[in-house]
């Protein structure tokens, strides 16, 4: 006797994610609006590392929450930077009326790079892993 096994369908993304996303959309917030001492490793580019690493965590979260775009798809990857940069220009904006702190492009550039990095490396992961079999 033969069995016939459906293919594995992995779950669109997680309700229980988007607290983990507020929280730390939150911790972004109050960091950008504190004024930070300097970092401890002097780079040109310290910076945007920063940010790109921040925004990348969010962009990280963002990739497992539910949203409208396929779980494995490029379009998840779009609106997911799309959403990290718009974050990321509301923070700058926010910061741009904040004593002793700018706004800057490169920030936003950096912010996005971030999101899209870690969407993009979730998406080529999923896509790339082994399916489990079903018995």
């Amino acid at each position: 006797m033969t069995s016939v096994s459906t293919p594995y369908v992995p779950p669109r993304g997680s309700w229980t994610v988007w607290p983990l996303v507020l929280l730390w959309m939150a911790t972004l917030i109050v960091l950008s609006s504190k004024t930070l001492v300097s970092p401890p490793i002097r780079l040109a580019c310290s910076d945007k590392i920063a940010h790109a690493g921040a925004y990348g965590c969010l962009g990280y979260l963002l990739a497992f929450a539910r949203l409208p775009a396929g779980r494995d798809s490029w379009a998840r990857v779009a609106l997911v930077t799309v959403l990290v940069m718009a974050f990321g220009i509301l923070t700058e904006l926010c910061q741009s009326t904040l004593p002793h702190r700018d706004a800057s492009a490169g920030d936003v550039a950096a912010d996005a790079f971030g999101g899209f990095f870690a969407a993009a490396a979730t998406c080529v992961y999923r896509r790339n892993r082994p399916v489990k079999e079903s018995v």
